[in-house]
């Protein structure tokens, strides 16, 4: 029975669906996952390439906004972005007591061509399916 939400955000929905993806895999019983951009949806080629070298497809995934109503639904949220080069989620502060924030670093923003691009993808989506593992004891335990 699925009775929790974690809501995952990034500036344009890249990170954030590639934590969702993972969190799908994951070892979170009673949990559904559901992820958002709050800054304009895009989707790189290049975040569905990595995740296709671990046989997950975001293809299949729709691209959302930002949604208040599930906001308030969610249990926790995960918001994903680069703290030096990413604007901040415009969350009012009646989500802050829910709020974890993941600093990962933003492919399109950080890297000199395609080449690089596509190599700060592999390692953020590494770091995402860490940081989804590491949550498997955490949100087990705390809700």
């Amino acid at each position: 029975m699925t009775n929790n939400l974690l809501y995952f955000l990034s500036p344009h929905h890249n990170r954030s669906v590639i934590a969702e993806a993972w969190a799908e895999k994951s070892k979170l019983a009673n949990w559904s996952f559901i992820s958002s951009s709050w800054d304009g949806v895009m989707r790189d080629p290049l975040s569905i390439k990595a995740m296709q070298e671990v046989n997950i497809d975001l293809t299949t995934k729709p691209t959302q906004q930002l949604n208040n109503v599930l906001l308030e639904k969610a249990s926790c949220i995960i918001a994903i972005y680069d703290f030096q080069n990413d604007p901040v989620p415009p969350l009012p502060s009646r989500f802050k007591n829910k709020l974890v924030q993941w600093n990962i670093p933003a492919p399109l923003k950080t890297s000199i061509d395609d080449i690089e691009k596509w190599a700060k993808y592999q390692e953020v989506c590494d770091t995402i399916a860490v940081n989804v593992k590491d949550l498997e004891g955490t949100l087990n335990f705390t809700y």
